[in-house]
């Protein structure tokens, strides 16, 4: 709750913050521009679940948010509309929020909202080898196989669905049908010239 109350109050302060300290017993942040006197900590009192705020400086000195938290604010704008730009993102935290980010902090907040929503890419690939035994069950006749290379890293994915196997069978045998009947029928009109 302290961490998240932090946050909110950097955002609507304007100003980023970086941790020093964060266990059990004590929180302590400061502000993440070298000059800025901006501190907060805070300790915690008998149970773990309550902290006190020992020492706070108010006044922030910079003006820059958290990505991690645009993240946040504009991950429901981005499972509406996928195409929500990082120049979009700048655009609407300045109008909605009053603070001034740079195209790189709104392309993060992006990366990270989809990161949230989506999962990371090292986590899909830990998921591929239950999704080909998975495919092999439900789909009869199928085929689905991951290469790696020597060092346990992926190469490729194979799949091959058995309904499309066997549809492709009997084309190519249906296929080679009609070529022979074609060249019998050349044959035949060579022959008799009619």
């Amino acid at each position: 709750m302290l961490k998240q109350a932090c946050h909110e109050f950097a955002l609507e302060n304007a100003f980023e913050f970086n941790t020093k300290r964060a266990n059990k017993h004590h929180y302590t942040i400061v502000c993440k521009a070298d000059d800025c006197p901006w501190h907060l900590y805070a300790s915690s009192v008998e149970s773990f679940l309550v902290f006190r705020i020992k020492t706070y400086q108010s006044e922030p000195g910079n003006k820059q948010a958290m990505a991690s938290y645009i993240a946040n604010v504009v991950s429901e704008k981005l499972k509406e509309q996928p195409n929500y730009r990082p120049v979009d993102i700048v655009v609407d935290i300045r109008r909605e929020l009053g603070v001034k980010i740079n195209y790189s902090k709104g392309y993060r907040a992006r990366e990270h909202a989809l990161e949230q929503q989506n999962g990371t890419h090292e986590e899909a690939y830990k998921s591929l080898p239950k999704y080909c035994l998975d495919l092999e069950k439900t789909n009869p006749n199928s085929k689905a196989f991951i290469e790696s290379t020597s060092e346990n890293k992926f190469l490729r994915l194979f799949v091959c669905h058995g309904a499309c196997a066997t549809g492709f069978a009997y084309c190519r045998r249906k296929n080679f049908q009609v070529m022979a009947i074609f060249e019998i029928l050349k044959t035949t009109m060579a022959i008799s010239a009619n």
